[in-house]
């Protein structure tokens, strides 16, 4: 094969290679803005606790489509909703005590 093909043909198999887990990945974020302490939990599983530092908790790589959220402090609920995730996109929700 010629050098003039080659080349051109192997960066085009690097670009696509890079490109794939972007493409492949059907994942969004959610960040959830509270005060702390509060547990956070997406379909019935614990995700985490937010911080009074960091104003929340931003929950990674959910699949994308319809997903529930329950937020708890001290055995009491705050709230429970459902809400959205898109692929490569954050969904926000605040929560207030």
């Amino acid at each position: 094969m010629n050098k003039r093909v080659l080349i051109p043909a192997i960066m085009l198999f690097v670009l696509l290679m890079a490109c794939l887990p972007v493409m492949a990945a059907p994942f969004g974020n959610l960040d959830v803005i509270a005060p702390g302490g509060i547990q956070i939990y997406v379909d019935g599983k614990l995700r985490g606790v937010t911080s009074k530092e960091e104003n929340g908790l931003e929950v990674k790589n959910i699949l994308e489509g319809e997903h529930t959220l329950k937020a708890e402090k001290d055995g009491k609920v705050l709230l429970e909703r459902s809400f959205d995730v898109e692929i490569g996109l954050t969904t926000t929700i605040k929560i207030e005590e």
